[in-house]
């Protein structure tokens, strides 16, 4: 190494220590300082004005939706008006029958109550029935009655096993739902 040559770590060691060098780089990161504040500024300031833009346009939205007044009633739907008028009771037993005769399944015993709809309450006619017969077959049998009456709902079901091999006994409760006289009747 020639005696006149300086590494260049140490020129900017001395460099640094150097009073004119230390007063500049204070100066050049206070320079960068307030640079990144301007910057945090302006971006604050973007946010602010498009928060008020959105807030100014979400206020027109609600000025422009009409509102309620506090005595108007509000009407809700009435799912009685589903249930459409009272299906009678010996439609079901006919279905029953010809869903039973179609599958090959024994209708063993059927057993009918019947509460008539008032105007509170709904009307209802419940079916206690035993059907003997394939799984398979039984479940057709239930599947095409619930499907032919949408107010027809199983309440309860209960199989064992009867004398045959294949055979099933089911014993099943329906229950067949009309509307009460007000909803009935058409508003």
């Amino acid at each position: 190494m020639a005696g006149d040559q300086v590494p260049w770590h140490w020129r900017v060691e001395r460099a640094w220590t150097h009073a004119s060098t230390q007063w500049s780089a204070w100066v050049l990161g206070a320079i960068l300082l307030l640079s990144a504040l301007g910057a945090l500024v302006l971006a604050a300031d973007h946010a602010m004005r498009t928060r008020l833009a959105l807030d100014a346009q979400l206020a027109q939205a609600h000025a422009a939706t009409p509102t309620r007044s506090a005595d108007a009633p509000v009407e809700q739907p009435d799912f009685t008006q589903s249930l459409g008028p009272a299906t009678p009771p010996a439609m079901v037993v006919q279905e029953l029958q010809r869903a039973c005769a179609q599958a090959g399944v024994v209708l063993a015993s059927l057993q009918m109550q019947e509460r008539a709809a008032s105007a509170e309450q709904l009307g209802r006619s419940d079916f206690a029935i035993t059907l003997r017969g394939a799984y398979p077959a039984i479940k057709q049998v239930i599947k095409q009655v619930v499907e032919r009456f949408p107010s027809l709902a199983v309440q309860r079901m209960r199989m064992r096993r009867a004398q045959g091999p294949a055979d099933i006994e089911s014993s099943v409760t329906l229950s067949l739902w009309s509307a009460p006289f007000a909803a009935s009747s058409p508003r």
